[in-house]
């Protein structure tokens, strides 16, 4: 059975496929995101569409590591602000 074509999905050999039926004339970008890949020889779908991102999973940046404490209390089974300011490039 085919993946279906969802965003979060892994992108590969058969998702490319499918991307190519359903969207002919479509574009694939990769972007390579504002802070450290945690999987860089894996890329996933970010935006579905005519015009398709892909794009490795990254680390949560010091803004989003705060706006998630400030809406879920302490730090828990997150990556700590700590480790993402080691793991960021200086874009952060």
């Amino acid at each position: 059975m085919k993946n279906k074509m969802e965003l979060g999905l892994p992108w590969n050999e058969e998702m490319r496929i499918q991307f190519s039926e359903k969207f002919p004339k479509g574009t694939i970008s990769e972007s390579c995101g504002r802070h450290f890949a945690l999987e860089g020889n894996f890329k996933y779908v970010v935006r579905m569409g005519e015009n398709a991102v892909i794009m490795p999973r990254m680390a949560y940046g010091k803004e989003a590591i705060k706006k998630i404490i400030e809406m879920y209390g302490e730090e828990s089974n997150l990556v700590g602000e700590k480790e993402v300011s080691e793991a960021c490039s200086n874009h952060s």
